[in-house]
C-alpha cells in the first residue's frame, strides 16, 4: 500500500473515532438531560414573590385578585374534599387565559360537559361531607350542655349574667365568628344597637339568652346559618362555624 493511501486511511480512521467520541458525548448528554428533566417534573414549581403594589391602580388591582382567590378557595377544597383530581397548573393557565384574552383553548361543550359532571360529583358527596361535618361538630361539643338549641345552632354560657335584656333596650355588643379552623368571618367590637327583633337573626337570638355583662356562644354547622344569614363564599356548608357574643 502506498505511503498516500496509508496517510488517507489513517486520517479517515481519526476522522470516524472522533465522529464516534462525538457521538458517545451527544448520548450522554441527552441521558442526562433527560434525567435533569424528570427531576425537574418532580420538583415543585418556584412561587414567583410578587413585587409589593404601589399606586392605587395596583393596589386595588392586587386586593381584587386577592378577594377573587379567597372566593375560590371553598370551590377548590370542596373539590379536593370529594376526592376529584385537577391539576392547579391548568387552573391557573385556564384562569389566565380567559383574563387575558376572553378565549379558551377548550370548546364550549366539553366545558359545560366537564363543569355538570363535577357537580354531579360534588352534589353527591355533599352529604357525606355534612354528615362527616356533623360528626366533627358533635365531637367537639362532647360533654358540654347548651343552654338552648335554635334552628341548628348550640348556644352555650360564657358569662351568666344578672339580667336579661328587655325590649328595646340599648347595649354595646362584640361578636366574632369564625370557623372552627380559625379564619374569621366577621368581628366588630363595642356596637351600640337596640335589642329588637330588627336585629339579624343569629344576633338577636343570642342576646336574648343573655344580658348587660353577660356572653355566650354559639355552634352550627355552616348550612344551618347560611340558610338565614349570608355568609361568605369562601365558608363551605359543612364547616363548623363559631358565634361569640358578649354585651357591655
Amino acid at each position: 500500500m502506498s505511503q498516500a493511501l496509508q496517510k488517507q486511511q489513517s486520517e479517515s480512521e481519526k476522522k470516524l473515532a472522533s465522529l464516534n467520541e462525538v457521538k458517545v458525548m451527544q448520548q450522554q448528554n441527552i441521558v442526562k438531560l433527560t434525567a435533569e428533566l424528570e427531576a425537574a417534573k418532580k420538583q415543585p414549581a418556584a412561587v414567583v414573590a410578587a413585587a409589593e403594589p404601589k399606586t392605587d391602580a395596583e393596589r386595588d388591582g392586587y386586593m381584587l385578585g386577592q378577594s377573587i382567590a379567597s372566593n375560590a378557595v371553598v370551590q377548590l377544597q370542596m373539590v379536593k374534599d370529594t376526592g376529584l383530581t385537577i391539576s392547579i397548573d391548568q387552573l391557573i393557565a385556564g384562569f389566565s387565559t380567559q383574563l387575558q384574552t376572553g378565549t379558551s383553548l377548550m370548546n364550549s361543550e366539553e366545558m359545560s360537559r366537564r363543569y355538570a359532571a363535577m357537580q354531579e360529583t360534588i352534589n353527591k358527596k355533599m352529604g357525606s361531607l355534612i354528615e362527616k361535618g356533623y360528626d366533627q361538630l358533635n365531637k367537639h361539643l362532647e360533654q358540654r350542655k347548651a343552654l338552648v338549641t335554635q334552628n341548628g345552632v348550640r348556644w352555650f354560657a360564657v358569662k351568666t349574667a344578672k339580667a336579661k335584656l328587655i325590649p328595646d333596650q340599648q347595649v354595646e355588643v362584640s361578636v366574632k365568628v369564625s370557623t372552627l379552623g380559625g379564619k374569621v368571618i366577621n368581628d366588630f367590637a363595642d356596637d351600640k344597637v337596640p335589642f329588637d327583633n330588627n336585629l339579624p337573626p343569629m344576633l338577636y337570638e343570642g342576646m336574648s339568652l343573655t344580658g348587660a355583662g353577660g356572653a355566650v356562644e354559639g355552634w352550627a354547622l355552616a348550612k344551618d346559618i347560611i340558610e338565614r344569614e349570608p355568609l361568605p363564599p369562601w365558608v363551605a356548608p359543612y364547616d363548623v362555624i363559631h358565634y361569640q357574643l358578649a354585651i357591655k
